[in-house]
Order: C-alpha cells, then sequence, then structure tokens
C-alpha cells in the first residue's frame, strides 16, 4: 500500500502537544513506510478560525524539524491543501448524494427544531432528528420536487442533512482500528447529521472524509476524541462506494494532576509549558523555557509508544527507522514536565558545549556584562552537565559575572551555627600573607591549623563566592574568577557573618 498520511488540525488557536503528537507519530508512520507526510488545514468553521493559528501551527512543526511532504505553503498534486479553497468540491460531492437519495433538503427552521427538541425533553429524552422522526419535518424526503423547487426559488434557507438510516437496513457497521481492534456502531442510534450548514459551507465530517479520499490518506492516524465520530464517517465512505482508509486512534495525553484530557489551559493553571513556539507574550512555550526540539521529540514520541528494550534517548533520525504504529498503546498517559525536562537534560549532554556558550554569549549580551577574564567557553564546558534547561544556563553561570547580592538563609543559619567566621578569617589572613599560595594549600593549611573540616571551610568558601550551596567545583570557581575578585567575596560574607 503506497502510505499517505495527513495531520489536518483545524486553525482555531495554537497548537498544543497533542496534537503535535499526533503530528509526529503520522511523520514517522510516513518516514518508516517511505510514504507522504501531508498537512491540511481544516478551516470549514471559519467563525472560530484564529489570525496567525495557522502560522502557529507551520512554526512548531518547523522548530520541531517534522518537514510536510505537501501543504498550503509547500504545494503539491492534490491540492488546495485549505479547506475554505476547496468548497466546489464538498458541493460536487454533497450533489451526488442527494441524486442517490443518501442526503437530503432540510428546510425545518431553528422554531421548528426548537419545538421538537422541548417536546422530546419533556418526555425525558434526547432529540435527533434521524429515521424515527424525519418524516415530520420539512425535508426533501417528504415534499414533492414541485415544493421543492418552490421553496428554494423563494430562497427559504436549508441545510443538507445525510441519511443515516432507515427502517429494514442493515443496523449495525463494524469498523477496525489498529490501536483498538473492532468497533461496531449501531446505525439506527445516530442522527441526520449536517453535511452542508446554511450559509453553504461543508461541515467538518463531510469535508474531512472528501479530503482523505481526494488526497488518497492510506492511514487516518488521529485523537481518540474523533472516535464518536468514526461511525459516521465510515457511512459516509460507504455512501460513496469508496474504500475506507486504515483508522488509528491515539490514545490521550492527559493532564498531568487528576483526571481528564490535558487541555491548554493546563499549562497556564499548572505552571508548564504545552505549546512549542509562542503563542502571544504571555503564553508558555517549551521553545521559550529552554528545551530543544529534540527533547520534546523524544518525550512525546514515548508518551503512547515504547519501541522495546532498555534504550529511551533517541533522535528523530532513529524514531523514523523504529517507529511502529502497532505498539502504540490504547492506554492514555499523563504529561510528566520532571521526565521532560530529563529527556532534555540527556540531548543538552550530547550537544556541543558550543550550545551552551552561544547561550551564555546571548545572557552577557543582554545584561551588558563583558569581562574578559571569565572565558565564556571555559565556563560553558564546567556547567553544561547542571544544566536541564537552556534557560538554566545564566542561573549556572551568573556567579563567574557577579558577586552574590544575598545569601541563601537556610544555607547561612547553618554556617553560623557552624563558627564559620573563624574559617572565613583564617583563610582570609592565609591568602593575603601568602600571595603566591595555591588555594588547595591555603584550604589544607587552614583545616590542620585550625583543626577544622575542610568540608566546612569549602562549604563557606562556596557561599561567599556563590550565593548558595550549589554551582561547580569551589577551586574551579576559584580559579576562574581570580584571587582578587575571590577575596573581595569572601570579605563580603564575613561582613554579613559579623553583623
Amino acid at each position: 500500500m503506497k502510505v499517505r498520511v495527513r495531520f489536518a488540525p483545524s486553525p482555531t488557536g495554537p497548537l498544543h502537544i497533542g496534537g503535535i503528537r499526533t503530528a509526529l507519530y503520522n511523520y514517522l508512520f510516513a518516514k518508516k513506510n517511505n510514504g507522504k507526510f501531508i498537512l491540511r488545514i481544516e478551516d470549514t468553521d471559519m467563525l472560530r478560525s484564529v489570525d496567525g493559528a495557522e502560522n502557529h501551527i507551520r512554526e512548531s512543526l518547523k522548530w520541531l524539524n517534522i518537514s510536510i511532504d505537501e501543504g498550503p505553503v509547500k504545494g503539491g498534486l492534490f491540492g488546495p491543501y485549505r479547506q475554505s479553497d476547496r468548497n466546489s468540491l464538498y458541493i460536487k460531492h454533497i450533489d451526488a448524494l442527494i441524486s442517490q437519495k443518501k442526503a437530503y433538503l432540510a428546510f425545518d427552521s431553528e422554531d421548528d427544531l426548537k419545538r421538537a427538541r422541548l417536546a422530546q425533553e419533556k418526555k425525558g429524552e434526547a432529540f435527533l432528528y434521524n429515521w424515527r422522526n424525519r418524516k415530520n419535518f420539512r425535508n426533501s424526503l417528504n415534499m414533492s420536487s414541485k415544493d421543492v423547487e418552490k421553496e428554494l426559488n423563494v430562497g427559504t434557507n436549508y441545510v443538507v442533512r445525510f441519511k443515516s438510516y432507515a427502517k429494514g437496513d442493515e443496523k449495525t457497521i463494524t469498523v477496525n482500528d489498529v490501536v483498538r481492534g473492532q468497533i461496531t456502531f449501531d446505525k439506527s442510534l445516530e442522527s441526520d447529521k449536517i453535511l452542508l450548514k446554511g450559509d453553504r459551507t461543508p461541515t467538518y465530517h463531510l469535508a474531512n472524509v472528501v479530503d482523505d479520499c481526494l488526497m488518497e490518506i492510506s492511514h487516518v492516524i488521529r485523537g481518540e476524541e474523533w472516535l464518536p465520530s468514526l461511525g459516521f464517517h465510515c457511512q459516509l465512505y460507504d455512501a460513496f462506494g469508496w474504500k475506507r482508509p486504515v483508522f488509528v486512534h491515539l490514545p490521550l495525553i492527559l493532564k498531568p494532576y487528576g483526571k481528564g484530557k490535558l487541555s491548554k489551559r493546563d499549562g497556564e493553571k499548572f505552571g508548564f509549558p504545552v505549546f512549542v513556539v509562542d503563542w502571544g507574550k504571555k503564553s508558555m512555550s517549551f521553545e521559550r523555557d529552554g528545551y530543544l526540539p529534540e527533547a520534546i521529540i523524544n518525550y512525546l514520541a514515548l508518551l503512547g509508544w515504547n519501541p522495546g528494550g532498555d534504550k529511551e534517548v533517541f533522535t528523530l533520525k532513529d524514531l523514523e527507522g523504529l517507529f511502529s504504529i502497532d505498539d502504540v498503546s490504547p492506554s492514555g498517559s499523563k504529561l510528566d514536565i520532571e521526565r521532560c525536562r530529563w529527556f532534555n537534560h540527556k540531548h543538552i549532554q550530547r550537544k556541543s558545549n558550543n550550545t551552551i556558550k552561544e547561550k551564555l554569549l546571548n545572557e552577557l549580551e543582554k545584561r551588558e556584562i563583558y569581562n574578559s577574564q571569565v572565558v565564556p567557553q571555559r565556563v560553558a564546558n564546567l556547567i553544561k552537565e547542571r544544566v536541564y534547561l537552556l534557560s538554566d544556563v545564566w542561573d549556572e553561570a551568573c556567579y563567574f559575572y557577579e558577586s552574590p547580592e544575598n545569601y541563601n538563609t537556610k544555607n547561612l543559619k547553618r554556617l553560623e551555627k557552624a563558627s564559620a567566621v573563624s574559617a572565613l578569617i583564617s583563610i582570609n589572613g592565609y591568602v593575603s600573607k601568602n600571595l603566591g599560595v595555591s588555594w588547595e594549600k591555603a584550604v589544607d593549611f587552614v583545616a590542620e591549623d585550625q583543626n577544622m573540616k575542610k568540608n566546612l571551610i569549602l562549604s563557606t568558601i562556596r557561599l561567599a563566592l556563590v550565593g548558595r550551596f550549589a554551582g561547580v567545583s569551589v577551586f574551579e570557581i576559584l580559579s576562574i574568577i581570580g584571587k582578587e575578585e575571590s577575596m573581595k567575596r569572601i570579605n563580603n560574607l564575613l561582613s554579613r557573618l559579623k553583623e
């Protein structure tokens, strides 16, 4: 089978990571099977379309290095790739269904439908416009062709509905899903869904099926939220006499806390990004927070799929060769932002040290810090192992360039209890009298002379240099910032402890 898959988002807002994972699985499946990955913009609902959303979709895929084979900008033989540009195709196919009496015109007013809905609700039943009551409404199934033409001539508004089931038809429809196995739908419980709205634009369901057929989509890989629509979509395929594609409904990405599907609002609520690139000034994004695209790809690929074995860190190229849709789990997975950070740390370690250096140089330029004594490359080499996000770089490197203005309160109290003042006085005095002595030798001398533990002395010096019990080796810091700056910081802490 020639593999052609599509990622078909609606431009109703920014693309969040649930959509990104769907795009990724489509892309990986295409690459594994020498197929094509298509981007199609499903903008049939123009009222809900949001300016900039389509661009955000493209920028998100671009940042992740998910390349598009066909799409609105890329072009291709099966375009246009925006549904708003394909309306004449939908009208043509709806007319074909009407001519075969598989769809019909419904002239019911909003008031007609409202009255029918209220009457049904009074009986404690949900209202469905279908085989049980369609004969009671004003539609072309019940009207003469002359009356239908008359309504059209006077401009009566209408919609086109699909004739989902009639008494005596086969009641059930069975579909096989790669992830969920065989699923059976009862057609007699379906409503006669609208195919063409009153404004002469198609509904999502009609456009989706027509496009998947005309674009020769072999596998429909999408989120499980579309499962309730699957039976209806298959009815449309059958009504047109088309071969159904292979269906794959992916499990949901769940909230990190509580129950339910991860939403765009959860990021703001729980304080983590759900978009890969920025959407507006206030939104959090993985790019802004300092994640690498490789890490997001790696994490999302394993959020619902596993290649087996102990290896966890993969490149996009690795995944292209390993991915199998047959191994996707039907169970939802909670978003674990700490695990995502772990993947980011691992991918940072695989990068050249220049990645950290460039980020550090940007931070120095932003802060207008110019210090020729502290070499950025040397600092980058030291802090790389400690960096989990690129946004951590300045926090891990700042003490090489700036003396601490404040000291960690808990760390300070520990030193006060341990009588660290005498350690600082001793170090200060010894180094001042022996300017050529190494810091290692100075610490050894004070430890022996004052009968102090070396760890206490080093912790005291670290607090003076960094402002907290953190950072790379104390001796590396002392070496890089130089003796004059080191002594200045030690004296600052000494003054603080004496207060």
